[in-house]
């Protein structure tokens, strides 16, 4: 669990540093303007803090604020570092401008008037009237005496108001006073009955004995010297006998639950002579128990409740974190503190809803929505939802405010009213269905059982019911479609994931109103969005043909529209020029042609519902003519195997190109390649061989022989088979549209999987629907599926594919915004040299006002220069944070001309260089992605502080991360290191580490473990603390320099470094950050530095004055 959040820290970026190999300083940064000011209302005397870095922010920069008002005389500011003091002084308004170096931001002060506190009433006449409190009814009478005590308890009240006016003072005094003076004795030796009716209420819950209750019968009575004295008592009529102290022993026998069981005494008093007073006395018997949960308090640990996964523990902690905030509990209470991991259940005993229909409990922690409270029958139905809606991780938590107005893990008091389940048995379970974000629960003092509203505790917050209203959704999806009937596959499938992922949110009792209410209207929309499938005319159908005079030719309605089996569909067909005529029975129809040559039509019309959807027309082609006729001179089929659904063999019909309107018999005659082919009737079976991407032609010879009125003729044409196979050129199931990683290979299962997700971020407050993928077909790559991290890292590899016909590829990708770390490489199999890589260079978090950072953008990416080489792609995310994962479809690996509408990709670099880098060699992940640890023990180290100790010292890093020994977790004395990916050496053999602190080393070594060298930070001086630099008078000790070592002789050779601690010397520790591997040139080490901003000096008062210090560049030398 975290313990203690000092500000929400944005998104971290990783980012990768550029390598500049000129030497000249930097232009120094400015400050950036965050947001503007805000208005502020004190009243005179009360100051308030402003944190300035909310507003503007000069980290990195050598710049401080200053603050001035417009008006001193109403408001004065003074500035402390980052935090601005506003004072008010008098009534009035005030502009406070806020200034770093050219940037200034303002705030609007408006400073009320100081109320004056009103003048107190006199009453002191009050107080003296009350010192006299009579405080028993002794002799007085009933009546004269409850007339006392209400006037007194009156005058109280008052007395305690602070801002009571004179007359409520007076009048309260005035009141007492008489009360007082009214009061009227009863005659020594007459009997005072205290009170003519007396209940008492029992709970036999509360007793210690739950078998009898005693009754003394003269605590109501004042004998008041009477004599003779006697007690007559008699129940139901029954005179009952009492003992020698006029006392009653009540048994309680029989069934007793929480509405009252009354036993009523009338009481007589006798004496005197023949004297008597009266009184009635009530017991009121109720048993609570079965109202009351078992060990709402935890007291006796977990008995009586159930808890299941381990989810906490008793605690008697007072506190929470390091600055020890109180918790408010009440002596021992369940904490889920130690076990936030854990994931269970835990369930209290029975009880029945009865007194005043109201429990409370104190609950903390919980802030995690998968955290929550049910209210349940006993069969688990659910009644009821709370959570802890006064948790808020505000960040900066002040003691004074927690418990009032900020809320963590100390425990607040609710109250829920269960009125409208009087009577019913339930109880209560806690649900932790979360392992982080505040996902645990502490809890105490689940009290089921009130009398009255004045046993409530004081200022317990309303238990709100958050248990969503389901009927609605409950209603749509039982009348929800159980078949696709006419719609389209497509629509239907988004109807039925919708129907099932709303069937999700009905079942998750946790769902809130606002996921109900989606879930309702994501159902609707797709209902809504269901489409109609569409006949269509089937394309290959042959719509002309020619019919002699007076002849029929019967025809199928399937071979010319496809219905896509539509239910209420309906034909219609028709020749309207009335030159052929025709006739339907079934599903087929007869054209007959008319007495003379023409040329007709015949329309289908088809329809659904009545409504005509599709007509379709033949042209008809009345001739006198008998002699059959070519439709075309040649005939050529091209076929790609890759796209072909039988990839053994092609039938050819040759009849198919003859139009045999005299219906003669006909001889076909088929060569090829010289030989003549035998044919079954008209056609024959090509069986098809081995084939690349240049097209085999086969050409077939057609002679066509008839005879017509005794005439022997032919007809002859070509007929050519174009076969080619580009198969071994296109990548396996490029857009994912298997369903699944058919063809591919993922290194982590945490980087996503295959997704149909049409949207992301639905319900994102900009759009209910979220923003669309853009995928092609039904699925994509996706980091977003179930069970994936933003901060996995891994690759994702193809198949193989040889680079061929017009060598571009295309893809589709987003997010991936940091290219450094999120990218793809085209990559030869024989080599493993990387041919090209290519980012999502035109990411944008917006496009045309909408968000679009996970939006597919579609690119294409040249690699004609490789044709002919076989390769695969590996998309490889090393990315953690700020869009540091990707999103992927659409791989097309084989064009024969350049594709158009893509966006070309640009390439990451030479694709030469990009070996001879190391990953994350600046740890810009936030990680030890691409690195490993060596040493046991060491866990942690990556830092992203600035500075260093309360000095602040600069590191001298680059980025927002760097590997700090401090954070490792290994004690000083003890050495630890981490190692490198492989890289081969380029460029000019120069490589670069920052290094600090009087531990650190870096070591060479070859791919195969022979080490070339160890080179050490040299520049450590514990000198003149914490006067960073070089030179005389100077010390250093955390604070990097950047090393340059020489290893030009292994130039070609794969390597990989090693970063050590070696855990000796004074201040044995090791810092270390921007590896870098590759520069094309020899690096100008000798002028080159780093300027940071560090302590030069201290002023008249002892403070640290900070200015600019230059830190040079060294080379690092090999140790012998």
């Amino acid at each position: 669990m975290k313990k203690l959040t000092c500000a929400v820290l944005s998104a971290m970026v990783c980012f990768a540093v550029a390598l500049f190999g000129a030497c000249k300083k930097e232009a120094a940064k400015q400050p950036e303007k965050l947001k503007d000011g805000i208005a502020l209302v004190l009243t005179e005397g009360e100051s308030r803090s402003i944190d300035l870095t909310e507003y503007i922010s000069v980290e990195g920069t050598e710049y401080g604020f200053t603050a001035e008002s417009s008006s001193p005389e109403t408001a004065t500011v003074s500035v402390d570092g980052g935090t601005a003091t506003v004072t008010a002084v008098a009534k009035g308004n005030a502009v406070v401008s806020v200034s770093a170096g050219e940037v200034s931001t303002e705030f609007a002060i408006t400073v009320n008037e100081k109320q004056k506190p009103p003048v107190a009433a006199d009453k002191s006449a009050l107080v003296a009237e009350l010192a006299l409190e009579i405080t028993e009814q002794g002799n007085y009478t009933y009546e004269s005496y409850s007339v006392y005590v209400e006037k007194l308890n009156a005058a109280k009240t008052v007395n305690k108001k602070a801002d009571a006016t004179q007359e409520e003072v007076d009048a309260a005094c005035n009141a007492l006073k008489a009360a007082r003076e009214n009061l009227t004795r009863v005659p020594e030796g007459e009997v005072v009955i205290k009170k003519p009716e007396v209940t008492r209420s029992v709970d036999i819950y509360t007793l210690e004995d739950k078998t009898q209750v005693k009754i003394d019968f003269t605590d109501n009575v004042n004998v008041n010297g009477a004599e003779n004295v006697v007690y007559s008592v008699s129940l139901e009529n029954t005179a009952v006998t009492l003992d020698g102290e006029n006392c009653y022993v009540y048994n309680l026998n029989g069934e007793y639950t929480d509405v009252p069981a009354k036993a009523v005494f009338n009481v007589t008093v006798s004496y005197g002579e023949g004297k008597s007073a009266e009184y009635i006395y009530t017991l009121s018997v109720t048993d609570t128990t079965a109202c009351r949960v078992i060990n709402g308090g935890f007291d006796n640990g977990l008995e009586g409740w159930t808890m299941t996964g381990g989810i906490g523990e008793i605690s008697e902690n007072s506190t929470f974190w390091d600055q020890k905030f109180p918790i408010f509990n009440n002596g021992k209470y369940f904490s889920g503190n130690d076990t936030e991991a854990a994931t269970g259940t835990l369930e209290s005993s029975a009880f029945k809803v009865g007194g005043l229909n109201k429990i409370t409990f104190m609950l903390g922690a919980a802030g995690n929505r998968d955290c929550y409270i049910t209210l349940e029958k006993t069969d688990g139905t659910v009644v009821a939802l709370w959570r802890n809606t006064k948790f808020k991780d505000v960040g900066n938590w002040d003691r004074d405010e927690i418990g009032k107005t900020q809320f963590a893990c100390n425990l607040a008091t609710y109250v829920a009213d269960l009125s409208e389940h009087a009577g019913e048995t339930l109880k209560i379970v806690l649900h932790d269905n979360a392992s982080e974000g505040f996902g645990f629960f502490n809890f105490d003092e689940l009290t089921t059982y009130y009398a009255a509203e004045e046993e409530l505790p004081q200022n317990a917050f309303a238990a709100e019911n958050l248990l969503a209203d389901k009927s609605a959704l409950q209603t749509v999806l039982e009348n929800a479609l159980t078949e696709q009937g006419d719609y389209t596959a497509e629509s239907y499938d988004v109807y039925v994931k919708g129907i099932a992922l709303a069937r999700a949110v009905l079942e998750n009792i946790a769902a809130d109103q606002k996921e109900v209410d989606a879930a309702k209207t994501a159902v609707e929309k797709a209902f809504a969005a269901l489409e109609l499938r569409v006949p269509e005319e089937i394309a290959e159908a042959d719509k002309s043909f020619s019919l002699l005079v007076g002849n029929s030719k019967e025809l199928n309605l399937h071979d010319y529209v496809d219905g896509k089996d539509l239910s209420n569909l309906t034909y219609e067909i028709t020749a309207p020029d009335g030159k052929v005529t025709v006739s339907v029975e079934d599903e087929t129809f007869t054209v007959t042609a008319g007495s003379e040559e023409a040329e007709s039509e015949v329309n289908i019309a088809v329809k659904y519902k009545g409504d005509t959807v599709l007509t379709v027309t033949i042209k008809v082609t009345v001739t006198s003519e008998s002699a059959p006729v070519l439709k075309a001179e040649s005939v050529k089929k091209e076929i790609d195997l890759y796209s072909a659904e039988n990839k053994t063999d092609v039938t050819i019909d040759f009849a198919a190109n003859v139009e045999n309107v005299g219906g003669l018999e006909l001889g076909y005659t088929v060569t090829l390649d010289g030989g003549e082919l035998a044919l079954d009737g008209t056609k024959y079976t090509y069986t098809f061989g081995s084939y690349t991407e240049a097209a085999t032609e086969k050409v077939f010879a057609v002679k066509v022989e008839y005879n017509l009125n005794g005439t022997a003729d032919s007809l002859e044409y070509n007929y050519t088979l174009s076969i080619k196979d580009t198969r071994a050129y296109r990548l396996a199931n490029g857009g994912f549209d298997s369903g699944d990683l058919t063809g591919w290979t993922l290194s982590n299962q945490k980087l996503g999987a295959v997704s149909n997700e049409t949207h992301y971020w639905k319900n994102d407050p900009e759009s209910e629907d979220g923003f669309v993928f853009g995928l092609d077909g039904e699925y994509m790559f996706s980091a977003y599926a179930d069970g994936a991290e933003e901060g996995a890292s891994g690759t994702l590899i193809s198949s193989d594919f040889i680079i061929g016909g017009s060598g571009y590829i295309t893809y589709k990708l987003g997010g991936a915004k940091n290219v450094s770390y999120v990218y793809i490489d085209v990559i030869e199999k024989s080599t493993g040299k990387i041919l090209g890589r290519f980012g999502n260079t035109l990411w944008q978090e917006r496009t045309d006002g909408a968000k679009s950072g996970c939006t597919l953008l579609a690119y294409k990416s040249d690699l004609s220069a490789h044709i002919g080489k076989t390769a695969y792609i590996r998309i490889s995310d090393y990315a953690c944070v700020d869009y540091g994962l990707f999103f992927a479809d659409s791989f097309v690996t084989y064009y024969e001309q350049q594709p158009e509408g893509f966006n070309a990709a640009f390439a990451l670099g030479s694709p030469e260089n990009i070996a001879n880098e190391i990953i994350n060699g600046d740890f810009e992940t936030g990680d030890f992605t691409g690195w490993t640890i060596l040493t046991d023990g060491m866990n942690d180290g990556i830092c992203a502080d600035e500075t260093w100790w309360g000095e602040r010292g600069p590191y001298n890093k680059t980025g927002k991360f760097h590997l700090d020994g401090w954070k490792t977790g290994i004690d000083e004395a003890n050495a630890w290191a981490v190692r490198s990916s492989e890289f081969t050496l380029g460029g000019s053999g120069y490589i670069s580490v920052r290094m600090g602190g009087n531990a650190a080393a870096v070591k060479v070594y070859k791919a195969n473990g022979e080490l070339i060298g160890v080179y050490k930070s040299t520049h450590f001086s514990d000198v003149n603390f914490p006067f960073v630099g070089d030179g005389e008078g100077k010390g250093s000790w955390a604070d990097m320099r950047k090393y340059y070592i020489d290893l030009s002789a292994h130039i070609g050779e794969k390597l990989y470094i090693e970063l050590h601690d070696t855990g000796a010397g004074a201040w044995a520790q090791a810092f270390f950050d921007e590896a870098v591997t590759y520069y094309k040139d020899v690096p100008d080490v000798a002028n080159g530095y780093d300027t940071v901003t560090a302590p030069v000096s201290r002023d008249e008062n002892n403070n640290l004055v900070y200015g600019e210090v230059i830190l040079k560049w060294r080379l690092a030398v090999k140790e012998n």
